[in-house]
C-alpha cells in the first residue's frame, strides 16, 4: 500500500509539472494586464498560497530540528512573481496589494526570524518592495500610500535582520528619493521614509548614506511640503542628539539638514495638499515650534560649534519670515517669550563661562544673539509697532541688553559693550520704538553709558528662564507622532514647550546587532 501511495503521489507531481509547463508561466505573467480581474486575483492567490505553504513547511523543518537552511525557494520565487504582476498591473493594484502586504508581513515578521534561511526571504521582501516602489512612484503617486504602507513593515522585523539589511535599504532608499521625493506627498509615507533613514543610520559604515538620504529630503524644496517637514525634523534632531557626543562633524551635517528645513518654512514657496487656510494656520504652527526647537533646545548645545551653527540658523529664520506675513501679537509674543529668554540666559551664563569654561565660545554665543535679537527688532518694528503689548517687548528688550552689558562689563569685555552700546542707540534711534512708546522715558534717559555701567534699568521683576532640555536617546527608528496642533494667541512659550516636549519624546524601538 505504501509503494502504492508513493507511485500515486510521484504520479500527481509528474502531472503537476506537465501542467505547469504547459501553461507558460513566463508568459501567463508577461501578459497578466489582459486577464479579467477575477482570473488575475485568482493567479495571485494561487501564489500566496505556495508561498505559504513553503514557509509553514520551513519552520516545521526548524521545528523538527533538521538541519541546514530552510527550504524557502518557493516562497522566495511566489515574491518575485508577485512583485512582476504587481508592475504589470499598476492600475489595478488597489484591488489586490491587501493580499501581498499581508503575504510581505507574513514574510517578514519576527517569529522566523531565528530559522536560518529566513534572512534571504526577508531581503527579497524588502528590496523587492523598494524596487516596485522607485518603478511606481513617479507614475503612479496614488500607490505611494498602499507601497510605503507595506514598506514601513521594515519597522516590524527582528533588529538583527534589520542590522544586516541596513546597507542595501540606504542605497534603495537613495535611489528612491533621488526620483520619486516629490511624489510622497502624506505624513504617513514620510513617516515611513523617517523610519528607513533612522535604521540605516543605525550602522556607523552606512551613516553617510543615511545622511545622503536625508539631505535628499531635506534639501530638495520640491519634495518638503507641511505634510514631510514634521517627520524629517524629528529624524534630523534625534540624529543630531544622537552622535553629538560621538561624531559631532556628522551631527553638524544633520543639523545642516534641519536648517534646510527652517529656510524652507521662511520661504514663501510652499506646498500643501490641504486647502489655503488650513495651509496658512499650519505653516504658523510650524514656525512657531520650530522656534521654540531652536530656542528651548539646539541654541543651548553645550557643543560650539552646534550652538552657534543653531543661533545663525534662528537669526536666518526669524529675518527671512516677513512672507509668512506673521500676526503682529505672534511676532511680539515670539520675541518676548522665546527669544529674549535666551539671550538673556546666555548673558548669566557669561560669569561662569569665563571662570570655570563651562559654556566654550559663550561670549561668541552672547554677541551672535544680541545681534540676532536687535537685527530682527529693528526690521519688523515698524510692522508690529501698533500691538498693544508692543512697547512691553522693546521694554523687555532694553532690560535684556542692560543685563547682557553688566554681564559683559564684569568680565571686562569691552568689545561686547561696546556693541551693545552701540546696538541700543540704533533701538533708540527707530522711529516705531519712539512712537510707539517702547523706549520709556528712564530707559532713553539713560542712552548709551560708559564701558562698565548698564545703559538700560532693570525693572523689578526678573526675567523666566528657560531651562535647556534634558538628553534623548540615541538615533532609532520612530513611532508615529501627531503634528502639533496650532497654537493659541496667548501663552506661546507654553504652546511652544509642549511642540517641543512632543518631538523631544519621540522614542522609537532600538535597532542594534544582536
Amino acid at each position: 500500500d505504501l509503494e502504492y501511495a508513493n507511485a500515486g503521489g510521484e504520479m500527481l507531481r509528474d502531472m503537476a509539472k506537465k501542467s505547469i509547463s504547459s501553461c507558460s508561466i513566463e508568459s501567463l505573467v508577461n501578459d497578466s494586464k489582459f486577464l479579467i480581474v477575477e482570473s488575475l486575483i485568482e493567479l495571485i492567490s494561487a501564489l500566496i498560497a505556495s508561498g505559504k505553504d513553503s514557509i509553514a513547511q520551513a519552520e516545521a523543518h526548524a521545528e523538527g530540528g533538521a538541519s541546514g537552511a530552510a527550504p524557502t525557494d518557493t516562497a522566495e520565487l511566489a515574491l518575485e512573481l508577485l512583485f512582476s504582476l504587481s508592475l504589470r498591473n499598476r492600475d489595478r493594484m488597489t484591488l489586490f496589494w491587501p493580499r501581498i502586504h499581508e503575504f510581505l508581513a507574513t514574510c517578514t515578521r519576527q517569529e522566523s526570524a531565528s530559522i536560518e534561511g529566513f534572512a534571504v526571504l526577508n531581503k527579497r521582501a524588502i528590496e523587492g518592495l523598494m524596487r516596485i516602489c522607485q518603478r511606481l512612484l513617479p507614475y503612479k503617486e496614488d500607490t505611494a500610500d498602499i507601497l510605503l504602507g507595506s514598506l514601513s513593515l521594515v519597522g516590524e522585523m527582528h533588529p538583527r535582520i534589520v542590522w544586516e539589511l541596513a546597507p542595501s535599504i540606504s542605497t534603495e532608499l537613495i535611489t528612491l528619493l533621488s526620483q520619486s521625493a516629490p511624489h510622497i506627498r502624506t505624513e504617513t509615507g514620510w513617516r515611513t521614509i523617517a523610519i528607513l533613514i533612522r535604521i540605516s543610520a543605525s550602522r556607523e559604515e552606512v551613516l553617510p548614506y543615511s545622511l545622503q538620504a536625508l539631505q535628499l529630503a531635506c534639501q530638495n524644496p520640491r519634495a518638503v511640503s507641511t505634510e514631510s517637514y514634521i517627520p524629517l525634523l524629528e529624524t534630523c534632531l534625534q540624529l543630531i542628539d544622537g552622535f553629538k557626543a560621538t561624531n559631532p562633524n556628522i551631527a553638524a551635517e544633520f543639523l545642516e539638514c534641519a536648517d534646510a528645513l527652517f529656510a524652507w518654512l521662511s520661504s514663501g514657496d510652499k506646498e500643501s495638499t490641504t486647502n489655503a487656510a488650513t495651509a496658512n494656520a499650519t505653516v504658523l504652527d510650524l514656525w512657531l515650534t520650530s522656534v521654540g526647537i531652536l530656542t528651548k533646545g539646539l541654541c543651548r548645545e553645550s557643543s560650539e560649534k552646534l550652538r552657534h551653527t543653531s543661533i545663525e540658523a534662528l537669526h536666518r529664520t526669524l529675518i527671512g519670515s516677513s512672507s509668512l506675513n506673521l500676526p503682529p501679537d505672534m511676532w511680539v509674543q515670539t520675541l518676548r517669550e522665546l527669544v529674549l529668554p535666551l539671550v538673556s540666559d546666555f548673558a548669566k551664563a557669561i560669569p561662569a563661562a569665563s571662570k570655570k569654561r563651562l559654556l566654550p565660545g559663550a561670549t561668541k554665543s552672547l554677541q551672535m544673539s544680541i545681534d540676532m535679537v536687535t537685527s530682527v527688532l529693528s526690521k519688523y518694528a515698524a510692522a508690529i509697532a501698533g500691538d498693544g503689548d508692543f512697547g512691553e517687548l522693546t521694554r523687555a528688550t532694553f532690560v535684556v541688553l542692560s543685563e547682557c552689558e553688566a554681564a559683559a562689563a564684569g568680565v571686562k569685555d569691552k568689545a561686547t559693550v561696546a556693541m551693545i552700546q552701540e546696538r541700543v542707540k540704533t533701538l533708540q534711534s527707530l522711529p516705531s520704538l519712539q512712537e510707539g512708546g517702547g523706549s520709556d522715558d528712564s530707559v532713553a534717559a539713560n542712552g548709551a553709558g560708559p564701558a562698565g555701567s548698564p545703559t538700560t534699568s532693570p525693572p523689578a521683576t526678573t526675567t523666566t528662564t528657560v531651562a535647556p532640555p534634558t538628553t534623548a536617546a540615541a538615533p532609532t527608528a520612530p513611532t508615529t507622532a501627531a503634528a502639533p496642533t496650532a497654537p493659541a494667541a496667548n501663552g506661546i512659550a507654553g504652546e511652544t514647550e509642549n511642540n517641543v516636549a512632543s518631538l523631544n519624546q519621540e522614542e522609537p524601538p532600538t535597532c542594534q546587532q544582536s
